[in-house]
């Protein structure tokens, strides 16, 4: 029922908002496997904001490896800071899509 922007942000001080991007967008740079056992450890405080900082952490990730130079660096720094919060949306085939505004 609450969105820890803070605690979020703090995290992200830790470098836990870019943990698998690279450093020169401001990520962590560390390997999957750190990034899994990151993962696993923080799970076992809440299993929701961990799933969310792995949502986060992909979407920053794709932009990393998939954006232009400049798109990469535009976006992952205040990706990997929190400052900006990221996500994404996945339906199924077949499905009604509701467009909310936020």
């Amino acid at each position: 029922e609450h969105f820890p922007v803070e605690v979020m942000r703090k995290a992200a001080q830790l470098g836990f908002g870019g943990i698998y991007v690279r450093p020169d967008v401001g990520g962590s740079g560390l390997s999957r496997v750190d990034t899994s056992i990151i993962f696993e450890a923080l799970s076992t405080g809440c299993t929701s904001t961990t799933a969310y900082i792995s949502i986060h952490n992909m979407c920053v990730w794709m932009i990393d490896i998939f954006g232009s130079e400049e798109l990469r660096h535009t976006h992952c720094p205040t990706l990997c800071s929190m400052e900006k919060f990221a996500s994404y949306c996945l339906t199924e085939p077949g499905l009604t899509l509701i467009k909310e505004n936020f």
